[in-house]
């Protein structure tokens, strides 16, 4: 779905697909990869619930601190992803240690606010 959403581990290398989030593994140390629907026996509900524009301008992020990968999307029903289309709403994180999801909401102040358009990587 989305270029943004893909995210490089030091393992793996994760993605948002038309059918659920992925990861790919390296088989046998080889030249070949497998992919895995990590979302499918977890939040396939929510991921699939979200309208294409949502998942197509889905940005992703890794902390190899932490060891998280996080996305940021923006689950409006009304998102377009015309208007403001780097403004997000949800992050959805994604923890290697725990091997389990979790949502963050983004919440706007009362009139003009600022938002959340992307990450920022520091060393």
């Amino acid at each position: 779905m989305s270029g943004n959403s893909i995210v490089k581990t030091e393992s793996a290398v994760f993605y948002w697909s038309k059918a659920g989030i992925y990861f790919l593994t390296s088989e046998g140390g080889g030249m070949s990869a497998k992919a895995q629907n990590i979302s499918e026996s977890t939040i396939q509900s929510l991921f699939t619930g979200l309208p294409k524009a949502c998942k197509e301008y889905a940005t992703g992020s890794y902390d190899p601190i932490n060891r998280r990968v996080t996305w940021l999307y923006n689950d409006d029903i009304t998102f377009d992803g015309i208007s403001y289309k780097y403004k997000f709403t949800k992050e959805l994180v994604l923890d290697l240690v725990l091997s389990a999801f979790s949502k963050n909401t983004i919440s706007a102040l009362d009139g003009t606010s600022p938002y959340v358009a992307g990450y920022i990587t520091t060393p």
